[in-house]
């Protein structure tokens, strides 16, 4: 429901004009952004080429999911987990299709390579022949049936829209259909920065040159994984309330952040914290276009002080399983101050393996791909971490260079960094919730910044353009260049790894 007012005559907009007004733009699109698509349209494209069936993190068990929706006609989510189901995780046929097609084999196996021979095809498709309709459907309970569904239909289209095809033909166009959303993802950069970096096209230009040469996002996009549409989501709700914030809040604006809030919470857990600074965004609109007097601002912060709380004491209960003892408490103190900072010396090793910022910010974003087997060395592992740390530090300066840009949009600042915020912070819920549970696994992984790409982008481009304005083009073509090795890099591995 739209407040009353918020919306005045001055920035009324329907759904169609801005259909209308996307259109146009369309039609307008420029050389460099143009050139940035058809580069990350070809990075994916020899992704999912590239990688064997099934190679992507857990990317079985979502083609699992996408298969017994559709073989079923049923949707198989299970937010509490195996319901007691007893059958086996994957169909007849997917798991006939593994075994011979070395799918099983390669997984998590360095030493194994996946079978390309006439020979290994021919024994598959015996194996397969016989297979009728109901060794599709009588697939049991995957891990990602605790997931929401809606990637999950998404996805069903290109199943269906190959039925005929074989099981792998399906796998590889399910694969296919995240190339609108990768399409989406960066476009979206480039709108992001145009709103945000001024007048200067090669500024908008490196930052989506940042996003677009990422291998990361690139792999994610040529495997099935939800994490791909929940980039997607955040990004387009970004860029929504940027438009919002400075241009007006329109009814189509509104609409389109309300329904990607509930999209991203359809998507997968991990998109639940969207509402904290949809919220923020709500409450900035209202500050700059309605004005409220302090009777009305003043209950309402202590409104949502104390919905605060209440969502905190909530989180704190779910990560722990309901224990707040002070000693719970201060496990995940300890676990959060140590995943960031040296340990202190009167603290107690953080429960769970060791695994820090620099594993999961670092290592995992720019050098594991596939099944998490295709990894860059520690050389380059460490200079990556080097240069992004000195990225870091030169983005603040250029970002105090821009302070008066900065202080008239301080809810655009604000809003992305409350998202970062309480992105990062639900990620530790989950991770420390595992660890209660026993099972070992942090549960954080580089994919899982792959939301706030338009931050990566924008912090590169704003490293280098407070720089004098001879030297910084240079810099940022040396930036590109660095950058186009990342993917070249992640290629190679994965080529060693699978086909030398």
């Amino acid at each position: 429901m739209v407040a009353p007012g918020l919306v005045g005559p001055r920035y009324r907009c329907g759904v169609p004009q801005v259909l209308k007004r996307v259109a146009g733009r369309a039609g307008r699109i420029e050389r460099p952004l143009l050139v940035l698509l058809a580069l990350a349209v070809s990075q994916t494209l020899a992704w999912s080429i590239l990688l064997p069936p099934w190679q992507g993190a857990d990317e079985i068990s979502h083609f699992a999911y996408v298969q017994r929706m559709v073989e079923t006609k049923s949707i198989p989510w299970f937010p509490g987990g195996n319901p007691g189901d007893t059958r086996a995780s994957y169909s007849t046929e997917a798991d006939v299709a593994a075994r011979w097609g070395g799918a099983l084999q390669v997984l998590l196996n360095p030493s194994a390579r996946p079978p390309g021979s006439p020979v290994a095809e021919r024994l598959w498709r015996e194996a397969d022949a016989p297979l009728t309709r109901k060794d599709r459907a009588n697939g049991g309970y995957s891990s990602a049936m605790a997931y929401p569904p809606l990637y999950y239909l998404y996805d069903s289209i290109p199943y269906i829209a190959t039925d005929s095809l074989s099981i792998f033909d399906r796998a590889f166009a399910m694969r296919i259909f995240n190339l609108p959303l990768v399409v989406a993802i960066v476009w979206l950069t480039w709108l992001i920065a145009g709103e945000l970096l001024g007048r200067r096209r090669w500024l908008q230009t490196l930052a989506t040159a940042a996003v677009a040469l990422n291998p990361q996002l690139m792999q994610l996009g040529g495997v099935v994984n939800p994490d791909i549409l929940l980039s997607a989501e955040w990004i387009a709700f970004f860029y929504l309330a940027i438009m919002a914030i400075r241009h007006g809040p329109t009814r189509g604006r509104l609409i389109g952040m309300a329904l990607l809030c509930v999209a991203s919470g359809f998507t997968h857990g991990r998109g639940l914290p969207i509402v904290v600074p949809a919220a923020l965004v709500a409450v900035s609109l209202i500050v700059r276009y309605r004005r409220p007097s302090r009777r009305v601002l003043i209950p309402g912060a202590i409104g949502l002080g104390a919905l605060t709380v209440v969502g905190l004491y909530g989180a704190l209960v779910y990560a722990t399983y309901g224990d707040l003892s002070s000693l719970r408490l201060r496990e995940f103190a300890s676990y959060l101050w140590q995943f960031y900072l040296p340990k202190l010396s009167f603290m107690n090793p953080a429960i769970g393996p060791v695994w820090h910022a620099r594993q999961v910010f670092i290592d995992r974003f720019y050098g594991t791909y596939g099944g998490l087997d295709v990894v860059f060395t520690p050389g380059p592992l460490n200079l990556l971490n080097d240069l992004s740390m000195a990225a870091i530090v030169l983005a603040f300066v250029g970002l105090a260079t821009r302070w008066r840009a900065v202080r008239r949009w301080w809810d655009i600042v604000a809003m992305f960094a409350v998202a970062g915020a309480s992105y990062l912070f639900f990620m530790h819920l989950a991770a420390f919730r595992s660890l209660v549970e026993g099972t070992g696994d942090p549960v954080l992984t580089g994919r899982y910044l792959l939301p706030f790409m338009p931050v990566y982008g924008m912090a590169i481009a704003l490293a280098v353009g407070w720089m004098p304005r001879r030297v910084a083009p240079v810099v940022g073509g040396a930036v590109v260049g660095g950058l186009c090795l990342l993917p070249i890099g992640a290629f190679g591995f994965a080529l060693a790894r699978y086909y030398a």
